[in-house]
């Protein structure tokens, strides 16, 4: 009877043992996980600026869309005097001078640079910007200018639209071989802000 007890013990002590090991939590792995490799960042790439139809005349392209909110320095507002300088063109109603050849920053600078070597326009050359409301139309413009100018003396030779609403008027004056460039960038979708440039070349 106690050989069979002992064995009894013995088979109950085994059991209990294998129990034990099955309860226990198996060991974790010391080694440490590899974090993924960190993938880099995105480069944006930078997208380019939809390049203007050229003006269905003998000139380069136009200027490229100007948006006059994003000048990067402040300009002065005030007005060019017609005693220092009455060739210039009086201020169109409702338009707000930007900037001139005196008064400008090297943004303006090197469009308007850029723009009278496009448009092939001889030295010496002078320059004026304005802005003016969005909405206003080509017609007002040149309902403005064509007087204004032509009673000075200059005939119209040049009356034309290029893409994106962009429009180009240029005037001669025979005896002296002087020459205004009105361009009426007009405000679209794109363009927030519409602008008038002023060629004198020659004045």
């Amino acid at each position: 009877m106690k050989r069979i007890s002992l064995i009894l013990v013995t088979v109950f002590f085994i059991s209990a043992c294998s129990l034990l090991s099955v309860a226990q939590p198996k060991p974790t792995s010391t080694v440490p996980a590899v974090p993924p490799t960190a993938l880099p960042p995105a480069i944006p790439t930078e997208m380019a600026q939809p390049t203007l139809a050229p003006l269905p005349t003998d000139t380069a392209e136009p200027l490229p869309t100007i948006d006059l909110s994003t000048a990067t320095e402040a300009v002065p507002t005030n007005t060019p005097t017609p005693e220092v300088e009455a060739w210039r063109i009086p201020a169109m109603p409702g338009a707000e001078f930007v900037a001139s050849e005196n008064k400008s920053d090297p943004e303006y600078d090197a469009i308007m640079s850029n723009q009278a070597r496009n448009l092939a326009i001889p030295e010496p050359y002078y320059w004026d910007i304005y802005s003016i409301a969005a909405g206003t139309r080509y017609k007002a413009i040149k309902d403005y200018f064509v007087p204004a100018i032509t009673q000075n003396g200059f005939a119209l030779g040049l009356d034309v639209q290029g893409a994106d609403e962009i429009y180009l008027m240029k005037f001669t004056k025979k005896q002296s071989k002087a020459q205004i460039y009105v361009q009426f960038n007009a405000s679209t979708a794109q363009r927030k802000t519409a602008a008038i440039l002023i060629f004198y070349s020659n004045p």
